[in-house]
């Protein structure tokens, strides 16, 4: 396979997907999920939070989501949602596109020979770092619930 050939048609594949989660979010996203959400415990409340949030931090998570499955579509759809501009999310998630498609196919280009023994590493080391997450996350939980000692 052409190596530019592959590139570009991963990048054009990726970020189209992504458009069609963007459009879908600023079409029917806020008012679908507003009327239906409470069945799957998404309220009003946490739409808004989740709406903040993205405005403050959503950049980076358009760019950096594609490397987090499923996190990739959710990024486009809530950006769609937050109202961003198109050209706005098209700033942020061709640099993704790029990024992603480059890293990927370049990795799998140099290490084909060897991506079984890669791919075992990946798999171990990951879900030791996402057990590490998980137990970190839980510490900071109980730290925060766990009530303050009355200081006279």
């Amino acid at each position: 396979m052409s190596y530019i050939l592959t590139l570009l048609v991963a990048v054009v594949g990726s970020f189209a997907g992504m458009s069609v989660s963007y459009f879908i979010g600023r079409k029917f996203g806020y008012p679908l999920l507003e009327k239906h959400g409470r069945k799957i415990r998404i309220t009003k409340e946490k739409l808004d939070h989740t709406r903040r949030w993205f405005k403050k931090f959503g950049k980076f998570a358009l760019t950096l989501g594609y490397f987090i499955p499923g996190v990739r579509h959710l990024t486009a759809y809530f950006t769609g949602i937050s109202g961003w501009r198109y050209r706005t999310f098209l700033s942020y998630a061709a640099p993704g596109a790029i990024l992603w498609a480059f890293t990927f196919i370049t990795l799998g280009k140099y290490l084909s020979k060897h991506w079984l023994a890669v791919t075992e590493a990946i798999h171990k080391y990951l879900l030791l770092g996402f057990v590490l997450l998980v137990l970190i996350l839980i510490l900071i939980w109980y730290l925060k619930r766990k009530p303050k000692m009355n200081q006279a």
